[in-house]
């Protein structure tokens, strides 16, 4: 039984530098603290420009999203409210003088008319416009204004960067700190042990590369022969409400579903491990834990074992910030290169696979999750994908799909070899490794480390424990509603196991055991839903009641594994005494 004293320590909060330091370290959960922290004061601001309700909803939404994109351009961290309000004002101006958010508006990729869509001069001449609108930024200095906020759109940011390549290394320096960190030329200069007219000089011709470069891009695209072979395919759609929180299993199930074969969610819940795992962050409560693994590891695993291959599409989006740094570390930096995005997604989905998609798009209360591409209109340039949330499916533009920071995109191709057989022996084996010692994958980087196995439930005792002030809210909540819902099918995949001998009273026990952790943990789950964000269910007597449910949800599942050691070492003896094979 885990013994814990609970003490509230009056430790201070982490103020705005420290935890915009931690998203600068691309830690998600810092980033969503900061947003609730300062979202009303920056709504309210914004409401004094417009005297409009509705539009000052949308400006803010649009200024977060362009802050998430570009936290990693906030030079003093501790003036993050600062930073966040100036973008918002930035957009707020940009719209008002635009008449309102939807009065002759466009975003960057969509100037020209349909049939305008790929003609070259277009992006020539909008980069001047926006390089000209960045320039003037060195004009407003005394205004003490943001890098971010001289930035027209999101999609025109990500498009200049995805250019920067073009650059040498001392082009692209001096091109960033003139036009992204607002240097003038003199202190450009100074940086790069020059004159400011060299740096004038280097300028100029930085963007003329640059509109070569933009031009270029879209005489590329074209003549790939994309609007000759413009086309549209859509699967079945494998969408409806995830069985499972863990969607990373859901979809890759239901991407063989679609595949045609007869795949059960406990079972793949079981054999992936899933239903008996345990992750949990050192730092506090961040629900990066149920993320952190190696993917490419597990659906080589998964797929094999169903008699498929698996093909990845995987990197980091040069010039974003990165969420989970634990698993983007694995992936090389990448550019952005939309037609090698959706040429994969076409290959798959002509071969009549949907592809599995880290999808960054998801809408709140989620931050990231997984989701199956299954269908793509050339027409109109966007995916069809299922969602996390009703409908359960959205569009999303080939920009968009490109635009992803974190790039992992996997289809399966069917192989001639047989799906494997499920030995029950192994099958506990396995259940003992994952409960006990976690999927292997430390992820340890500077910044983040994890606790693995039953031991991860002292880890996040101990986090909580530490008062409501500095244990992650939204991460606690996360954690309870993906670990409740995987233990939900430890107990279903047991007693699915048959073994010899009289062993069923051992393994009932032992389902029995995982279900009343799967209990235990739904009623922490209820205590601090995911989807309630509300104080009143994020204080000290709620967190103290969570403890404790932890505490025997911890017991019970010790008591489990206990049992489980005892089946699998009983018969691993009798297995080899009598020659039994599960895979004949």
């Amino acid at each position: 039984m885990l013994r814990i004293e609970r003490q509230w320590p009056s430790a201070r909060e982490p103020d705005d530098g420290e935890m915009a330091d931690r998203a600068l370290s691309g830690d998600t959960e810092a980033f969503g603290v900061l947003i609730r922290r300062h979202r009303e004061k920056t709504l309210q601001s914004v409401k004094s420009m417009t005297r409009d309700d509705w539009l000052a909803e949308d400006i803010v939404q649009e200024a977060l999203i362009k802050a998430f994109l570009h936290v990693g351009q906030l030079v003093e961290p501790n003036r993050f409210l600062g930073w966040l309000k100036q973008i918002a004002r930035n957009e707020a101006n940009m719209k008002l003088r635009r008449g309102g958010p939807y009065r002759r508006e466009k975003p960057f990729a969509s100037f020209g008319t349909s049939g305008e869509r790929y003609s070259t001069g277009h992006d020539g001449d909008m980069l001047e416009k926006l390089l000209n609108r960045l320039d003037t930024s060195e004009q407003k200095r005394g205004l003490e204004l943001e890098p971010i906020e001289t930035l027209l759109r999101k999609e025109s940011v990500r498009f200049i960067r995805s250019l920067l390549h073009c650059l040498n290394e001392r082009e692209r320096g001096m091109f960033e700190a003139y036009f992204f960190m607002n240097c003038s030329a003199e202190e450009v200069s100074s940086m790069f042990n020059t004159t400011a007219g060299s740096v004038h000089t280097y300028l100029s011709r930085s963007k003329k590369k640059l509109r070569d470069a933009a031009v270029n891009r879209r005489e590329d695209f074209a003549s790939s022969g994309f609007r000759s072979s413009s086309r549209r395919r859509v699967l079945a759609a494998p969408v409806g409400r995830p069985e499972a929180a863990a969607t990373f299993v859901d979809r890759t199930r239901k991407l063989l579903r679609s595949r045609g074969e007869n795949t059960d969610i406990t079972d793949w819940m079981g054999r992936s491990g899933f239903a008996f795992r345990l992750k949990i962050s050192r730092k506090t409560t961040y629900a990066d834990g149920a993320f952190v693994f190696d993917w490419k590891q597990e659906l080589n695993r998964l797929l094999m074992e169903h008699g498929y291959e698996p093909d990845f599409l995987c990197g980091q989006l040069e010039g974003s910030p990165i969420p989970l740094h634990s698993v983007a570390m694995l992936y090389d930096v990448v550019p952005f290169d939309a037609e090698e995005i959706i040429g994969f997604v076409r290959r798959a989905i002509d071969c009549g696979s949907p592809v599995l998609f880290f999808d960054t798009y998801v809408n709140r209360p989620y931050v990231h999750e997984w989701n199956l591409i299954y269908g793509y209109d050339d027409y109109s340039c966007t995916v069809e994908l299922t969602d996390v949330l009703p409908p359960y499916r959205k569009t999303l533009t080939y920009e968009q799909l490109a635009a992803s920071p974190l790039r992992f995109l996997c289809s399966a191709r069917k192989t001639n070899r047989q799906p494997t057989k499920t030995d029950p022996c192994e099958a506990i084996r396995s259940i003992v490794m994952y409960a006990e010692e976690g999927d292997g994958f430390r992820g340890d980087n500077s910044y983040s480390s994890y606790t693995m196995g039953i031991g991860a439930y002292e880890c996040w005792v101990g986090h909580l424990e530490s008062g409501p002030r500095l244990a992650n809210a939204y991460g606690h909540r996360y954690l309870t509603h993906v670990y409740a819902n995987a233990r939900a099918y430890a107990g279903r995949y047991i007693r699915s196991l048959e073994l010899p001998g009289s062993w069923e009273e051992e393994l009932g026990k032992a389902a029995e055991h995982y279900d009343l952790s799967a209990k235990l943990l739904a009623e922490a789950s209820s205590l601090c839903p995911f989807d309630d964000h509300s104080v009143g269910s994020w204080s000290e007597p709620v967190i103290g009641r969570t403890i404790g449910l932890l505490q025997q949800a911890h017991d019970s599942e010790r008591q489990a594994i206990g049992l489980l050691e005892k089946v699998c070492k009983t018969n691993e003896s009798i297995i080899r005494h009598k020659g039994i094979r599960y895979d004949e």
